[in-house]
């Protein structure tokens, strides 16, 4: 009995001991998360939710860079000299920084009180509350009926940056005349030309999905015949072919309807705005349409004035501004950890 007894105490006492090292192992574990930035302490969950919400960015950006498969080894081979799992956590404090600088800014402008993510979260529930009252109210609820964390937390960012932008008082907000000139001057040939007044005449005919293949010919053979028989411009002929006259047009377009205009004929305008006055194009076929496009008369613009578009460009100045200075106070936020337990915490989460 006696050597029962003492057999049952050393089972006791080696179960009690396995038992103490497997909490110490877990408590190890779960201190293993150590992060900070600024004053803000970072859980693993705004961690692992920004994490999660870059790592195909960055997966893609290294499978193509390095030309190789994104397989199950992917995160734990290392690619010239750096292994994705550690560009994933350091793309991870980044995004953090960059987020937390412009909260920080928010605060500091008194947009906001607090910028920790338990309070980002409250401010993103009480908006869903205040929104899920609206619609049970039967009021009208512009945009979402509810956020998930990261669309509010983009949608309150926009709205803090705009906030910020709206002040001319702030910081950065001021932009000077010749500021806006240089920025027009540098960027007049690719966001400030204006579409020319045109008016074309058009037979758009759609085959794929409408037409056989010997209705497509023979329409065709008659978009031909007309080309060849217009000497002045093809609406004078289009009643000579009766199959066409259901896909005849005649706009006139001036440069401010273009983008409107688009939406509905934007091929017909795409060949249109290559041809001089009184020049067709060839009959053409494109994307599953027959085309035959004459241009009947043209006004050429060159670029919107600078006056129209002065208002646009401050907004965007203001906007560069702006990031500009989120970017250096992320630069100014202090990250303390202990980035190799970092790099293990994002390996062990990575599914």
């Amino acid at each position: 009995m006696f050597i029962k007894k003492r057999k049952t105490i050393s089972r006791v006492c080696f179960f009690a001991v396995f038992v103490a090292l497997f909490c110490v192992t877990l408590a190890g574990c779960g201190n293993s998360f150590e992060l900070s930035i600024g004053e803000e302490k970072i859980s693993q969950e705004e961690y692992l939710g920004v994490m999660n919400d870059i790592k195909l960015d960055v997966a893609n950006e290294l499978s193509r860079k390095n030309q190789v498969n994104i397989d199950n080894g992917f995160w734990q081979t290392e690619l010239n000299g750096e292994f994705p799992y550690k560009v994933l956590a350091e793309r991870t404090i980044d995004e953090i920084k960059q987020i937390h600088a412009v909260y920080e800014l928010a605060k500091e402008n008194g947009y906001i009180d607090s910028v920790s993510y338990d309070d980002i979260k409250k401010r993103m529930n009480e908006e869903n509350q205040i929104r899920a009252e609206k619609i049970e109210k039967g009021e009208a609820v512009y945009g979402l009926s509810s956020f998930t964390y990261n669309v509010f937390l983009e949608y309150e960012m926009d709205s803090l940056q705009k906030q910020y932008c709206e002040d001319l008082s702030n910081p950065g907000m001021e932009v000077t005349e010749d500021e806006c000139k240089a920025y027009y001057d540098e960027n007049k040939d690719t966001m400030f030309t204006m579409y020319d007044d045109f008016t074309i005449q058009y037979v758009r005919v759609p085959y794929d999905g409408y037409l056989t293949v010997e209705e497509k010919n023979q329409i065709y053979s008659q978009m031909t015949a007309l080309y060849a028989a217009s000497d002045n411009n093809i609406g004078d002929k289009i009643s000579d072919y009766p199959e066409l006259s259901e896909y005849y047009g005649e706009e006139e377009i001036l440069s401010d309807e273009a983008d409107y205009m688009s939406k509905t004929i934007g091929d017909v305008m795409e060949i249109g705005y290559s041809l001089n006055v009184g020049e067709k194009s060839s009959v053409i076929d494109q994307n599953g349409y027959l085309f035959l496009v004459q241009c009947i008369d043209k006004v050429e613009h060159d670029y919107k004035p600078f006056d129209s578009v002065k208002n646009n460009i401050e907004k965007i100045l203001r906007e560069e501004h702006y990031n500009k200075i989120v970017e250096e106070k992320a630069q100014e936020l202090e990250v303390d950890c202990d980035l190799e337990k970092i790099y293990s915490f994002t390996l062990e989460n990575i599914n």
